[in-house]
């Protein structure tokens, strides 16, 4: 009997301690996914204003050879 008590006593710190350990790693996963994502939007962003600044520049030297 107490050695039946003594392992559930040993259990439950271990479980405890797996849990919290899950928890941390979850966190962890979450927490880089969404620092991933924020940069991969920051990143397409940063290239579509930058595809719309040169489309925008060669449509003003168009306009500007056009109109001389």
């Amino acid at each position: 009997f107490l050695c039946a008590l003594g392992g559930k006593s040993r259990r439950r710190p271990q479980e405890a301690e797996l849990e919290s350990a899950s928890k941390q790693i979850v966190k962890a996963a979450v927490h880089q996914a969404v620092q991933q994502l924020t940069q991969e939007r920051q990143q397409k962003q940063k290239t579509t204003a930058g595809v719309n600044t040169g489309l925008l520049l060669e449509v003003t030297i168009e306009t500007c050879k056009k109109e001389k």
